[in-house]
């Protein structure tokens, strides 16, 4: 529904702003250890630290889902891995960036992405298209025929792709 207008006015006094975690790159450091805490003692993971790759990963992610986003990343991260159940209490434990979720890893520095190394499908076209025409000679109507579209397709991804 709507929101009493007197009510709003009454509490619209003070417009606080505050800008998303992406803009504030120096704090999610300082608020992935402070949530970190808050999280050991709630999970019972009293060892529980971010490795210096997974601090790089965390600094690097853009957050889109702000604060929430970083403790509930941070939770799954404590909870999925076997940080803080060892035997000797000395013992330090770190949460590696393979305890985070794949759009947070995806984020990290260095991360391989799902598609390193994939080219586009114009780029495979190209290469099609020219080994074709190379393996049939430049016979335009041949080299259109082995690879099913028109000779007038064929010469407009041509002259597209700059193959003679």
């Amino acid at each position: 529904g709507s929101f009493r207008e007197d009510l709003y006015f009454r509490l619209n006094v003070l417009t606080l702003t505050v800008p998303p975690l992406r803009e504030r790159r120096a704090d999610i450091l300082p608020l992935a250890v402070h949530l970190l805490v808050t999280l050991r003692s709630v999970h019972g993971r009293p060892c529980a630290e971010l490795s210096d790759s997974a601090r790089r990963m965390l600094a690097a992610y853009s957050w889109p889902g702000n604060v929430r986003e970083l403790r509930n990343a941070l939770e799954r991260a404590i909870v999925f891995s076997g940080v803080g159940r060892g035997a000797a209490a000395a013992e330090r434990d770190l949460l590696e960036p393979e305890n985070f979720p794949e759009n947070v890893r995806a984020a990290a520095p260095g991360a391989a992405s799902p598609v390193a190394g994939l080219r586009s499908l114009e780029e495979v076209e190209r290469e099609v298209i020219a080994a074709t025409l190379e393996a049939t000679r430049y016979q335009i109507s041949r080299s259109a025929e082995v690879l099913g579209i028109s000779r007038k397709t064929l010469l407009e991804k041509r002259k597209k792709y700059g193959l003679k």
